[in-house]
């Protein structure tokens, strides 16, 4: 279940909804409130939605700052050709299958163990699971394997890799107030600024 008051729309200064209780015979109700606030519970701070803007740079700083040094180190090494017309079918789909596994690696492991990746910590975001905890390792993995999975699908992984940011791009902008895309929707993450 996602708690829709730890966000607060970042356009608006609007209070919180209040935290909502599942009931199991009926629809989510709220919670009793009382005239003065409990002192043992601390309030939760309020959350902002991370801008689609922020995601999308993160994302670019990522991509780059991973398929860039296995460009070098495959082009050092002589196993990818310095040129691609030098590199046939079987080495370029060799090259998608290994940039999908690093990546993969990469994103879920820094998301589940940092809550952020090299490009969120310096644009300021973190994923979050929709309840305000840490990501755990499955849902860090549901949320990427969307995107690097495209990779490793013949001929058509590069439109796949294209489309796949895109949607999540669109996703993202459509859910307002909470900006969460389909693979946040899917993994039961958000992503906030921090």
């Amino acid at each position: 279940m996602f708690d829709e008051h730890l966000i607060r729309p970042a356009e608006t200064d609007a209070p919180p909804r209040p935290h909502l209780t599942p009931v199991p015979d009926g629809p989510p109700r709220p919670l009793p409130t009382t005239a003065e606030p409990d002192a043992s519970v601390e309030p939760q701070p309020v959350l902002r939605p991370a801008t689609p803007g922020a995601r999308v740079g993160a994302y670019i700083i990522d991509c780059l700052s991973v398929t860039l040094p296995l460009a070098i180190a495959g082009a050092l090494s002589g196993v990818l050709p310095v040129s691609a017309e030098g590199l046939g079918q079987g080495a370029a789909y060799a090259a998608a299958v290994t940039s999908a596994i690093v990546l993969l690696i990469y994103f879920a492991t820094a998301e589940a163990v940092f809550g952020r990746t090299l490009g969120k910590r310096l644009l300021r975001c973190a994923v979050i699971a929709a309840d305000g905890g840490p990501v755990t390792l499955r849902a860090a993995l549901l949320r990427r394997v969307v995107f690097v999975g495209g990779l490793v699908v013949p001929m058509l992984g590069p439109l796949l890799a294209f489309a796949a940011p895109l949607a999540m791009l669109v996703t993202v902008i459509q859910d307002a107030p909470t900006g969460r895309g389909f693979h946040d929707q899917m993994a039961g993450t958000l992503v906030v600024d921090r």
